[in-house]
């Protein structure tokens, strides 16, 4: 997987090797190093660079994939964790970053979402439609960009009450 990108403000597939004709990511580095090659769009001098890191941390923060279903009645995917915040992309096809939260409606089925990689207003179409459960989500459309059939999603999940390790007095 590290050798696998995404943008975030596009809505392009995973990319495995080249990156804008540069240089190959390296698979080297293991899994808790990036490595920086020599193409100018990845280490380029002068240019500024973000890159965002996230790790799993039980009760607190999950990132995963699933695999679409087809269905109306979509695919369950457990986390471990009531959800606050999700935000999802297919990855093996074209596909905008889904962002659903549980303050609007605040209730289920949550259709309202903003896409992270548009400046549009929030959607509130039912045709994008999850419900946060105590232990994980549930996709309620047959919405190719969130649940086709076999098709490879990513999502990354924010804990509603993270709070597995609290002490109470």
């Amino acid at each position: 997987m590290n050798t696998r990108y995404l943008q975030l403000n596009d809505t392009d597939a995973a990319t495995t090797g080249l990156y804008n004709s540069g240089r190959t990511f390296s698979s080297s580095a293991g899994a808790s190093l990036m490595t920086l090659e020599g193409a100018t769009e990845q280490n380029g001098s002068g240019y500024s660079m973000v890159a965002y890191f996230f790790s799993n941390c039980e009760g607190y923060i999950k990132i995963g994939e699933y695999e679409g279903n087809g269905n109306a009645d979509g695919s369950f995917v457990y986390t471990g964790l009531r959800p606050a915040w999700i935000m999802l992309k297919r990855t093996d096809s074209t596909g905008n970053w889904h962002v659903f939260n549980n303050k609007v409606p605040g209730y289920n089925t949550i259709t309202s979402m903003l896409w992270a990689n548009t400046s549009d207003d929030e959607d509130t179409a039912s045709s994008n439609a999850v419900d946060f459960l105590s232990n994980g989500f549930k996709i309620r459309t047959a919405a190719a960009e969130m649940n086709t059939s076999s098709g490879v999603f990513i999502y990354l999940a924010f804990a509603k009450n993270p709070f597995q390790y609290a002490t109470a007095r």
